[in-house]
């Protein structure tokens, strides 16, 4: 019969404080409220000694722990590789390598001539920066030039970059970028959030042209989001204003990049749609 360690029961102990909140006219306390202060040295050794009580309870299950650990690896490829998918004179894929978490992802010319080519690594940067969250990515129609959102952070705080595959040169890096789309060669389509986090404007970025971007549409309805898309046959870009309950969607030509975002359907409660060709 397996020993279970005596360990002393562990609490979060309630401290004088956390009042002044009134609801309803009563004025409520709340003795945990220190704990919101995740700075505080408090709470930090709050946090070691929950992890050290949690520590001392699983000890006896440790070598179990690791024999259901072995057993899982094992059943797991050392590396893991998407289907490829055509498109133009290259194939794109992704390709986890053996002992990491975060994919590469590849393309190579169609028909097996050449050799793989990393267009972005995920875990790398991750190892760079601690974090690596991949948002949206996008190969231009000529495919030489790659757009992509990045959050470093954890905080869903998203950055978006534009680099050139052949060199890696860096052409824009964009704050507050959210999903992205190609119109075009060197025409960007990306959505920007409000002061709320919510994505809310469409903009239009030009390689090479004047820093500001052009506004292309905005979403003022506090319930509803923007997205960006783009359709597989023909190139042309989506914009998806979004509710929970219904969708409304405009396109924007890549053969006619001056002309405004032209309305498919207007919203009606209810009813959601959306547009591919």
């Amino acid at each position: 019969m397996r020993r279970w360690p005596r360990v002393p029961r562990l609490r979060a102990l309630p401290r004088a404080g956390g009042c002044g909140q009134r609801v309803h006219g009563v004025e409520h306390c709340d003795e945990f409220a220190w704990l919101g202060d995740a700075a505080s040295h408090a709470v930090s050794a709050q946090l070691a000694a929950e992890k050290r009580y949690t520590q001392l309870h699983l000890q006896p299950l440790a070598s179990a722990e690791m024999e259901l650990y072995g057993q899982m690896a094992s059943s797991i490829p050392a590396e893991i590789q998407s289907a490829p998918e055509p498109w133009g004179s290259y194939e794109y894929y992704t390709r986890t390598l053996a002992r990491r978490d975060l994919p590469r992802f590849c393309r190579r010319q169609r028909g097996g001539g050449g050799g793989e080519e990393v267009l972005l690594d995920l875990g790398a940067l991750a190892d760079r920066y601690g974090f690596a969250s991949l948002g949206a990515f996008a190969v231009s129609p000529n495919h030489r030039m790659l757009a992509y959102t990045l959050d470093t952070s954890g905080a869903e705080e998203w950055t978006l970059w534009v680099v050139e595959l052949a060199t890696g040169a860096a052409h824009a890096r964009i704050a507050n970028a959210h999903g992205v789309e190609w119109l075009g060669d060197e025409r960007l389509v990306y959505t920007a959030a409000n002061r709320r986090g919510r994505p809310s404007t469409a903009l239009l970025h030009a390689i090479g042209g004047a820093v500001r971007a052009e506004v292309l549409y905005e979403e003022e309805d506090e319930e509803w989001v923007l997205e960006v898309g783009a359709t597989k046959g023909s190139g042309l870009v989506t914009l998806t204003s979004a509710s929970r309950l219904a969708t409304e969607v405009r396109l924007l030509d890549p053969w006619q990049p001056a002309a405004p975002p032209r309305l498919v359907a207007p919203r009606a409660e209810g009813v959601t749609y959306l547009v591919e060709q």
